[in-house]
């Protein structure tokens, strides 16, 4: 393979079964010739879905903290924070 990724690989990511790094489509961007295209529409799109996690984890937590106290909202509330890279 000239993009040195397997051709399951490749077919997978095409079909948006499997989610590639960078580096494949840094790899691909070289192999088709696109002059940083394809890396770029890939820059762009991973940003967006980076912003709709962070946004997906607002809202849990927006919703965590309007529901009433119980002892496991706390543990549940911690564990988004320090997965949102949020220090306490």
């Amino acid at each position: 393979m000239l993009a040195r990724w397997s051709r399951s690989t490749i077919a997978n990511v095409e079909v948006g079964r499997q989610c590639a790094p960078r580096e494949f489509w840094k790899a691909c961007d070289v192999v088709l010739g696109l002059e940083g295209a394809l890396l770029a529409a890939w820059g762009r799109t991973d940003a967006l879905a980076r912003r709709l996690r962070e946004q997906e984890t607002e809202a849990q937590i927006r919703q965590l903290l309007a529901q009433p106290a119980p002892g496991c909202v706390c543990r549940e509330l911690h564990r988004l924070l320090a997965e949102s890279g949020w220090s306490s």
